[in-house]
């Protein structure tokens, strides 16, 4: 069940709303509601997409390094390609990741909308 749909179902089942009218004195604890969830989530994906961030920061540090011992001699090509080839997976991995959060993030908001505009619209047609 989506979130605006679990909100509907709250609102029909423990309010009992009738006729589609929210009683005024709702109005602000839901609205406060609202705001504390959307924020909330907000702040979780905002400190993933920073994780995930330092992640691939700290890959690309490696991977340098390693292009540096691998021009220097210290390291065998053996070692080189092996390690090379894990952490190009891993900003792979991280960058899939980073792209999820950011497709999430804007697909829920999407919905987070559609679903206010039609309890908005649907409260004021009745």
């Amino acid at each position: 069940m989506s979130f605006g749909g679990s909100v509907l179902a709250f609102l029909n089942s423990v309010i009992r709303i009738e006729k589609g009218k929210i009683p005024q004195e709702l109005i602000p604890v839901l609205t406060g509601v609202f705001e504390k969830v959307f924020k909330e989530n907000n702040d979780m994906k905002t400190e993933t997409r920073r994780m995930l961030l330092k992640s691939r920061t700290e890959c690309n540090a490696k991977l340098e390094k390693l292009q540096i011992r691998y021009g220097l001699g210290e390291i065998s090509d053996e070692v080189y390609q092996t390690t090379y080839k894990h952490l190009n997976a891993e900003i792979a991995r991280i960058n899939n990741l980073r792209y999820s959060v950011d497709y999430q993030r804007v697909t829920v908001v999407i919905k987070q909308k559609r679903q206010l505009i039609f309890i908005n619209c649907r409260f004021q047609s009745e």
